[in-house]
């Protein structure tokens, strides 16, 4: 009886989205009739619905119940207060994780030993920039081949990234949603950051897209987290670049850190310091037939900031992997070392 009542309430759970979303919002007289459920029980489903992550609103006019989804702002703000003890100020920097896909392609053990190394730098904060989980998409129907057994739909990989993104005691990651996060959410409404959020007290969601944190003595130092669209360029600089040209001279931020690309470089167009990140994930057949080999690794972040928010002195250490083994490939060229 209880499968019978779950598998009922799943099917009603995919009517009332479908609703919405074809018809650009619904009111409860319609909600009901296509559910064959009355006022109370539609009104207890969308109340699940908006707990598991769907951006749900309702607009109460005429005493009459409408719902809608919100789709994702492009930009948020976030004032990390406790990240302010004086300098240097130290961070740990990863990015697409595209945590769901088969292991084979998935870099986890990397990904561990990057948080353990953050850890023994005594970083609290890692900064996520975007594709945590990756994605579901009718576009890319080869996409589902790639997935590990099991983690199919969004719930899945929701469950797999909070059973299996690496707790480490003392580091709390700080993530937004990218554009394999956001696929599901362009087409149902649901919010796999929002839900992940709300299953770990260790992982913080920020907002999709973008992100602006802001740090330092007076909260002025402010880091943008981005995930753009779009695909590389021959040279890596070209994206960074370009983006940042876009920026009017009050959007620019101090530090601007960007996922999507899984390419390391550090760049600094219009005096903004530009951090692309590798990421978490090893050539698949997705990434081959588009003629890409992925970067694989992580960025450990020391910089002292002034009162105004400028950023005196920076260094960088990229944490870079090589296939076949979990441990940091051996370079004499991990430490950046960078003076503003």
């Amino acid at each position: 009886m209880n499968a019978i009542n779950r598998k009922a309430i799943k099917s009603s759970k995919e009517k009332i989205i479908e609703l919405i979303n074809k018809n650009g919002g619904a009111d409860i007289d319609q909600l009901c009739k296509s559910t064959g459920l009355h006022e109370h029980a539609v009104e207890r489903i969308i109340s699940e619905l908006i707990a598991e992550g769907y951006d749900i609103v309702c607009d109460i006019s005429d005493k009459k119940h409408f719902y809608t989804i919100e789709y994702p702002q492009i930009e948020n703000n976030y004032v990390h207060s406790k990240l302010w003890s004086g300098n240097p100020i130290k961070l740990g920097l990863i990015s697409d994780t595209h945590m769901g896909i088969s292991p084979q392609y998935m870099a986890l053990d990397e990904l561990r030993t990057t948080l353990e190394i953050f850890r023994d730098h005594g970083v609290s904060t890692v900064l996520h920039a975007g594709d945590i989980t990756h994605g579901v998409s009718s576009r890319h129907q080869g996409l589902m081949y790639e997935m590990a057994p099991g983690v199919v739909g969004a719930d899945d990989q929701v469950n797999y990234v909070v059973e299996n993104y690496p707790r480490i005691e003392g580091l709390t990651t700080y993530f937004i949603t990218g554009s394999h996060d956001l696929w599901v959410y362009n087409k149902s409404g649901f919010d796999v950051g929002r839900a992940i959020d709300r299953l770990r007290d260790d992982m913080v969601y920020l907002g999709p897209e973008s992100a602006n944190v802001f740090v330092g003595p007076k909260h002025r130092t402010r880091i943008m987290i981005h995930h753009p669209d779009g695909g590389s360029s021959y040279a890596i600089s070209y994206r960074p670049q370009k983006l940042v040209e876009a920026m009017s001279g009050g959007e620019k931020p101090h530090l601007y850190i960007i996922g999507h690309f899984h390419r390391f470089g550090i760049f600094r167009p219009r005096n903004v310091i530009t951090i692309m990140l590798p990421g978490f994930q090893w050539n698949s057949p997705f990434y081959k037939r588009k003629g890409l080999e992925p970067e694989v690794g992580g960025v450990y972040l020391e910089m002292d900031v002034a009162e105004d928010g400028g950023i005196m002195r920076f260094r960088t250490e990229l944490i870079p992997f090589y296939r076949g083994t979990a441990l940091p490939a051996n370079s004499d060229n991990n430490m950046e070392v960078y003076y503003g």
